[in-house]
């Protein structure tokens, strides 16, 4: 937002401006008409990143598989306990593979 007009920089500016900077015409005042939108842009990035931060509190991450949840404050970037999880987790596509090839190796062996 603009404090001194009172709104946000529009497209349309943003669009004109840039064209007027590629044509050269009045460099300074285009510059800042660009300027005010990155620094716009920069508010709208830090306040939709509180706003997912706000909505992520208090949740907590569960198995997309069998919905067991896990310890309160796992972030989602905690490999060792999801794959701790994900080893053991029954309904996990991994455990019926690992099931799978279990009965195909004991046959393996039967036959061998």
């Amino acid at each position: 937002m603009d404090a001194s007009m009172g709104r946000t920089t529009t497209e349309i500016e943003v669009s004109e401006a840039m064209e007027r900077c590629r044509r050269g015409d009045n460099l300074i005042s285009h510059a800042r008409v660009l300027a005010q939108r990155i620094k716009e842009l920069e508010c709208e990035v830090l306040e939709m990143t509180a706003w997912k931060d706000r909505l992520e509190e208090g949740r907590v991450m569960t198995c997309i598989y069998c919905g067991r949840p896990y310890p309160p404050g796992t972030p989602r970037s905690q490999a060792a306990v999801l794959d701790e999880h994900v080893q053991q987790c029954p309904e996990h596509p991994l455990a019926k593979a690992k099931a799978r090839i279990a009965e195909l190796e004991a046959e393996l062996e039967r036959k061998g």
